[in-house]
């Protein structure tokens, strides 16, 4: 109940309060959405810069170089799709997002995980790419290890439900689009997924 939530609290704020200030003086300070930058000025009263805030997701690019430098390793974004254009044609438009990241410096990673009677096309997109992964058919039990391994992931369909469950911030993409047009956080609106069954609906 409510008198509950606010004794806890009451009890959490002054360990919140150091943690936060810590990681604002180590610069190592992670936010995910405008609620949690709220929360930092308003319940803690805090003086947060937005220099001092890495945002997820990737954009805009001097945000990702920061997360690098912070980190010490590139930024890991992964997706899984199947090779089915224009359906999936997202996957180009997030090769070129990439892309414009990395004009200046290697700073972040792409992996795709993909098959189809596409895979041609993804394969000459990403041609003389370093930061581009493609995996092809993998089994199912290995994607554990690249959920894992990514900091961010981008895509559409069951995948996202997935990726959530592992802990992963989730971007969902617009089908049909070749410019990778994202609908926001799966988070947000998680009926954005998208549903499926044997109607074919």
């Amino acid at each position: 109940d409510d008198r509950k939530l606010s004794f806890i609290e009451v009890l959490k704020k002054p360990v919140f309060y150091r943690i936060i200030k810590r990681g604002l003086k180590n610069n190592t300070l992670l936010m995910m959405d405008e609620n949690i930058s709220d929360a930092i000025r308003n319940k803690y009263k805090l003086k947060v810069k937005p220099t001092e805030i890495l945002r997820l997701p990737y954009e805009p690019a001097s945000q990702v170089k920061k997360w690098a430098e912070i980190s010490n390793k590139p930024y890991t974004v992964l997706t899984i799709c199947r090779a089915d254009f224009p359906f999936k044609s997202y996957v180009l438009g997030l090769v070129d997002a990439i892309e414009s990241i990395n004009k200046n410096c290697i700073v972040a990673e792409l992996t795709i995980v993909s098959y189809g009677k596409d895979l041609d096309i993804i394969k000459k997109r990403i041609s003389g790419k370093s930061y581009i992964k493609l995996i092809q058919e993998t089994k199912y039990d290995d994607l554990e290890n690249l959920y894992l391994s990514s900091d961010i992931y981008v895509g559409m369909g069951s995948t996202v439900v997935e990726a959530s469950n592992y802990g992963l911030p989730v971007i969902l993409a617009n089908a049909n689009n070749e410019k990778f047009v994202s609908c926001g956080y799966f988070y947000e609106n998680p009926t954005q997924k998208g549903i499926f069954n044997y109607d074919s609906e």
